[in-house]
């Protein structure tokens, strides 16, 4: 589900805004372009935070759940 989901999540992003407010393409792309950065900063991130020994995601996950709250 998550790989089909993550393929649609940009269609849908783009119709609910569309839908909720006309923009400009510079708008739009831009915001695309943002979020890609965002996921790819994650991404280093996690990876960072990722225990050297046993290769846990533990401290990170904790970490990505706080900054959600």
């Amino acid at each position: 589900m998550g790989f089909f989901l993550l393929s649609a999540g940009p269609i849908g992003f783009q119709y609910g805004a569309e839908v909720a407010f006309p923009a400009s393409e510079d708008v739009k792309r831009s915001s695309y372009t943002y979020g890609q950065i965002s996921g790819i900063i994650f991404i280093i991130g996690m990876d960072a935070l990722k225990s050297p020994v046993t290769g846990s995601m533990i401290l990170s996950l904790v970490f990505l759940i706080a900054l959600m709250c």
